[in-house]
């Protein structure tokens, strides 16, 4: 299992170095050798933008992956919830000190 801070990592990483659109165009036969840990990061990333590829599905089932899948949609539910729970007079990009904001 990733841990909060790994997988936080990893998904910057693929941000940042522009993995994800290589790897939304991968074949399935491609992603099939590659880790479970570093096809999970990819899953969770792609359901937490909401885009998943079908090669990218069809690996997550046969690897019984999911949960994967289900960690990206329960994160991006998290950040949505937060960002709504944000006053809308929080100044952006200058610091505050009212922690509802932070």
């Amino acid at each position: 299992m990733i841990r909060p801070l790994a997988l936080l990592v990893l998904l910057l990483t693929l941000a940042a170095c522009g993995g994800l659109d290589r790897a939304r165009s991968m074949p399935q036969d491609e992603i099939a050798v590659m880790s479970d840990e570093d096809v999970c990061g990819y899953l969770s990333t792609f359901a937490y933008k909401g885009r998943l590829p079908e090669a990218w599905e069809n690996e997550a089932v046969r690897r019984d992956l999911t949960r994967c899948i289900d960690d990206g949609i329960k994160k991006r539910a998290v950040d949505t919830k937060l960002d709504r729970t944000k006053p809308i007079l929080c100044p952006q990009g200058k610091n505050t000190q009212d922690s509802r904001c932070w």
